[in-house]
């Protein structure tokens, strides 16, 4: 593949309606593709909740500190302020609490320890969710309901907020069309070096040219304009629906249902995306993270004692997959 620096010395303009920020970037430091479309991870509000409370749906700047005052009013009106299950899906907000204590960068580091910098952000991560589950923010049931009983909390108007993907969007599309109105995208409340624009996500599709393509006259100019006309804003906009691009000026698809169109709306202003940490690590892991969250929020266990737990099986693991270096001693 021909990267995008040795493309744009011959055509300057090529894919100059991408952030640079979203392109993915080799091993060996270059850009080759220009990204097409992929998923996200935000942040779903009841906007019937939210009105009855008289919070404003937030908008791409919505910080930490306005967050917690806005769940103390909905927890206030007798709602859920958070539709999560701990029990079940705790990884979503678990992401988006590293993220706020760290890095879009540094996102996908993998701690040693808890004391290392990337484990001190786990820590700080489970303690967030602790404080939020200290607060009384989640369903009172969230230690032993289901994803799709505190999905429904939320479907159903007892709750204000839902951390999912992209995919779920079609879930209230096929579910829930005649009251979409009720729901809207919106973002996930940042601190620390985090903006709300930046979430968790992927491009997962895009445009290479070949360097055998490349390297033909016939074929090299042709090559690039194909690929512009394919990643164009208008193009693009006639391809995506609540998919996150990394379009500067955002994709603008037209005949969308009112849930779908503030998806669009949204990912106009999503300024980054990063994978999940929780896909880097091993299953063993992962599974002893997520389950020892329970034990983190109710006090049975550190939040320190659930990073070593985990990150001890994730070294173990690793070892013993093929390439790897076996079982220790």
């Amino acid at each position: 593949m021909v990267d995008l620096a040795t493309i744009r010395v011959a055509y300057p303009s090529y894919a100059d309606n991408m952030r640079d920020s979203m392109m993915a970037v080799a091993q060996d430091g270059k850009t080759y593709a220009v990204p097409s479309s992929g998923f996200w991870e935000n942040m779903f509000v009841n906007a019937k909740v939210l009105a009855d409370c008289g919070v404003a749906v937030p908008g791409p700047d919505y910080a930490w500190d306005q967050f917690l005052q806005d769940c103390e009013t909905i927890k206030a009106k007798g709602y859920a302020p958070i539709a999560c299950s701990l029990f079940e899906v705790p990884h979503y907000w678990f992401e988006f609490t590293v993220m706020n204590n760290g890095t879009l960068e540094s996102q996908l580091d993998v701690p040693a320890s808890a004391d290392a910098a990337a484990g001190q952000k786990w820590v700080a991560a489970l303690n967030d969710i602790k404080d939020l589950y200290e607060r009384g923010y989640f369903p009172v049931n969230t230690l032993t309901a289901t994803d799709a009983e505190t999905v429904q909390i939320f479907a159903d108007g007892d709750a204000a907020f839902l951390i999912d993907g992209s995919w779920k969007v079609n879930y209230f599309v096929d579910n829930y069309g005649d009251q979409l109105e009720d729901y809207a995208i919106s973002y996930v409340p940042a601190k620390g070096d985090r903006t709300a624009g930046e979430a968790i996500g992927g491009i997962s599709m895009g445009c290479f040219i070949t360097k055998r393509a490349w390297d033909d006259p016939a074929k090299q100019k042709a090559a690039v304009e194909f690929i512009q006309h394919m990643t164009s804003d208008d193009v693009m906009s006639a391809f995506v629906t609540t998919e996150v691009t990394a379009l500067k000026n955002g994709a603008s698809p037209s005949g969308l249902k009112a849930l779908q169109q503030s998806a669009a709306d949204a990912n106009a202003n999503i300024t980054g995306v990063i994978g999940a940490v929780q896909d880097t690590v091993s299953g063993e892991c992962k599974a002893d993270l997520f389950a020892n969250v329970q034990n983190v929020v109710t006090g049975k266990m550190t939040a320190e004692d659930a990073v070593n737990s985990a990150v001890a099986l994730n070294r173990f693991f690793r070892k013993a997959l093929p390439g790897g270096q076996g079982f220790p001693p």
